[in-house]
């Protein structure tokens, strides 16, 4: 275990050598946002820059306790703090309909006609969960309350890929990683909560099938691991970005 001493040692080193070579660190910011443009021009996000919302539907399975539970979902997004997702699960034969939603620091839980209130390690988790797809959306990366810095290369899933790490104060660190042919976003990863079992795990989601929609080009497959376990895979069957959703959307269900 690293001693308080210890770490304050590492801080100081850190901050000396980061004193004596700056131009080294400017570059290698300047070298991440390289990426990070490079990403948002071969996606066509341009044009939905002052776009806040977003609706995507699609369907796929959650893999819970060691079953794998197929879902349909319809979900909701307005950045940079709420969201409604709304998913029908076939458990056993039987269809349940769920509708969460998250809504700055509040949530709520529907389950047929039973609505409950999010505990706080759920609260924690959509937020970590909200941060995940504002980064993840790379146009506000633009924003200097994001610093960028590169993680060097990396082939997974047969692709080579080019690593981007995003730090901003008070969330959790992001990793994003693109594929080095297409320059398009491959992955991204972060460490987050549980929100059932309130334990920190490391999450990965991989993007992939990327498709033409509304001029931008859409990552219509996605794979989300915890601790190296699938946890979700899905397809998307339909994706809009608009300039703001309904208020309504994410009031108490």
């Amino acid at each position: 275990m690293t001693t308080v001493r210890t770490a304050t040692w590492l801080v100081a080193a850190v901050v000396a050598w980061a004193c004596f070579v700056p131009g080294l660190r400017a570059d290698d910011a300047a070298e991440a946002r390289k990426i990070v443009e490079r990403a948002i021009k071969e996606a066509g996000l341009e044009k939905f820059a002052k776009d806040t919302g977003n609706t995507i539907k699609g369907k796929g399975t959650l893999t819970v306790m060691g079953a794998m539970i197929p879902f349909t979902m319809t979900a909701y997004f307005q950045l940079p703090d709420r969201s409604r997702a709304e998913i029908q699960i076939d458990v056993m034969g039987q269809q349940i309909e769920i509708v969460n939603v998250f809504n700055k620091d509040k949530g709520w839980v529907k389950i047929a006609d039973n609505v409950i209130e999010m505990t706080q390690d759920q609260i924690d988790e959509a937020k970590d969960s909200m941060h995940n797809t504002i980064v993840s959306s790379l146009l506000p990366l633009r924003e200097a309350t994001y610093q960028l810095s590169t993680l060097g290369s990396t082939r997974e899933e047969g692709k080579e890929m080019v690593g981007v790490l995003v730090k901003t104060k008070d969330k959790p660190d992001v990793k994003l990683w693109f594929d080095t042919k297409t320059g398009l976003l491959a992955k991204v990863q972060m460490k987050t909560k549980d929100g059932m079992t309130g334990m920190e795990v490391n999450e990965e989601t991989y993007f992939s099938n990327y498709r033409e929609s509304k001029g931008a080009k859409i990552a219509y497959k996605y794979k989300t691991l915890r601790d190296g376990a699938v946890f979700i895979e899905a397809d998307l069957e339909s994706w809009e970005s608009l300039p703001k959703q309904p208020d309504s959307l994410f009031e108490k269900p």
